[in-house]
Parts: structure tokens; sequence; C-alpha cells
């Protein structure tokens, strides 16, 4: 699923790609970003997870909306997502969630 909506090659390791999930502090805010394919990620109600545990059943979405940033190009689009809680909490782990 990943590969596919990041659209990534299956057959190539992708570890570096600038296309998964980046997490940058700004000025009070904490963003995480990725590319996606748009037409591939229609739908499927990709959104942003976190845990303060890892504990199993301790994930919990972020509730904070998917916003569009930049388009460039090649049916790709770059996203973001704003925890509205940073820099209130001192230790978060983060995930994309796919098929809400």
């Amino acid at each position: 699923m990943i590969e596919f909506v990041h659209d990534l090659d299956p057959n190539v390791s992708d570890t570096d790609s600038l296309r998964l999930p980046v997490l940058t502090r700004h000025a009070g805010t904490l963003e995480i970003a990725w590319i996606w394919n748009k037409k591939r990620s229609m739908g499927l109600g990709v959104g942003v997870r976190y845990s303060e545990t890892l504990a199993p059943g301790s994930w919990q979405p972020l509730g904070a909306p998917v916003e569009f940033v930049a388009d460039p190009g090649g049916g790709l689009e770059s996203v973001r997502v704003l925890d509205p809680d940073y820099p209130l909490v001192t230790r978060r782990f983060y995930q994309l969630s796919y098929g809400n």
C-alpha cells in the first residue's frame, strides 16, 4: 500500500526517497510532510496517527487535516499535517494510516 500510494518502485530500495514522510520542526509547529500520487491516494482516507508509548492499542488519530502544499508535477502532490499539540508534548511517535 505504501509503495502504491507514494508512487515508489517495489523492486528498488526507496529508503532515501523524498516521497516518504519527513518530520520537521518549525517555530512552534511540527510538520509531517510527504509526497504521494494524487490519483492513487484519492478515497483511501490517508491520515496520521500518534502514540506516546508505542503500546498496543495506544495509537490514536492526530485529528489534523491533510493539507495540500505543492504540485511537483508528474501526477504527484506534496502534502503535510501539523501536530496541533506541539510543542506541548515532549514525546510522540507518528505513523501514516491508510484506509481510515
